[in-house]
């Protein structure tokens, strides 16, 4: 299979060439590649007059993000709630809903924390909103609402130790009985 790179920047180049800029000219661009080991085939067609609306699109969707983020910042709800259908396909749309439910972080709010974190689980603000969600629940003493929402991979020192004492508290005393334990060593700062 040949690259198809050099003929792409031969399209390109007389696209662009003088000849060219003096009438309009509608261009297509298609890109099909394959893979031989798995005979897989994929093609992807770009439209320039598809992305100029897109781009519009997006540059509308900017402007109205940057509005209710003030917005929800200020901590005014009803713009996010009439703009969420026109916001949920731009790509910041995450960060909107994390501010909503960040101003709000309580046991009454436990769906739309588990909304966010199963839609937007792999958004960096899902990390932020869970450790905050833990802190709640382990100050309330939630601790099977704790174990279930607890992640080793993204946990810190002391959230291990919040960890372990919600086992304990909770009946598993297993904990306890091990002979090796790996230590943990806090820093406390006063």
């Amino acid at each position: 299979m040949s690259n198809g790179l050099p003929c792409l920047y031969v399209l390109l180049a007389v696209l662009t060439s003088p000849f060219f800029t003096s009438s309009p000219v509608r261009a297509e661009l298609t890109i099909t590649v394959s893979t031989a080991s798995k005979g897989e085939v994929s093609t992807t067609v770009i439209n320039p007059t598809a992305s100029a609306e897109s781009d519009k699109q997006l540059a509308q969707q900017r402007q109205l993000y940057k509005k209710v983020r003030l917005d929800l910042q200020r901590g005014a709800t009803a713009s996010f709630t009439l703009q969420r259908d026109k916001l949920k396909g731009y790509p910041l749309y995450p960060y909107l809903e994390y501010t909503r439910i960040s101003r709000n972080i309580s046991l009454s709010n436990q769906q739309a924390i588990d909304d966010f974190l199963r839609d937007y689980g792999d958004v960096p603000v899902a990390r932020t909103l869970r450790k905050r969600w833990l802190q709640v629940l382990y100050k309330r003493q939630r601790w099977p609402l704790f174990l279930s929402y607890y992640q080793p991979t993204s946990a810190a020192t002391a959230q291990q130790c919040q960890y372990h004492y919600a086992r304990y508290q909770s009946g598993m005393k297993e904990l306890l009985a091990n002979p090796n334990p790996k230590p943990v060593i806090l820093s406390l700062n006063y």
